[in-house]
């Protein structure tokens, strides 16, 4: 750890983090209520928390959507996967596309490959 360590080093969000931002605005909130008897600062102090509370309303929001995002592609390539045929059992009696078009060696009866591909696709 270094000397020149900046805060949002420390909190390992690289500015990005949500709770960085939650943090200030409490802490804006806080100075707001010390320096109640001025107006001008007093209004200074409730903008700043507002915007600093927003933007980690903000950032909290489009991390989720990143994970569920991350979470959606993962679903679809697995998906994918398994009706292409690419399931790890390796005996070739998958239910994927390439068994049922005839692209996997090994046990194809004469009578699979007289029927029409889209007989084959459709099973």
């Amino acid at each position: 750890m270094t000397d020149a360590m900046s805060v949002t080093d420390m909190f390992g969000g690289g500015g990005t983090d949500s709770r960085l931002y939650f943090a200030i605005g409490g802490l804006s909130l806080l100075k707001a209520l010390v320096v109640r008897g001025d107006k001008r600062r007093f209004r200074s102090e409730l903008k700043d928390a507002a915007l600093f509370l927003a933007v980690g309303l903000f950032l909290r929001r489009a991390e989720r959507r990143r994970t569920d995002k991350v979470a959606d592609i993962d679903l679809v390539q697995r998906e994918v996967g398994r009706r292409l045929g690419g399931d790890s059992s390796g005996d070739g009696s998958g239910g994927g596309i390439r068994g049922r078009i005839g692209g996997r060696s090994g046990g194809g009866s004469q009578g699979t490959r007289s029927r029409s591909l889209s007989e084959r696709l459709l099973g």
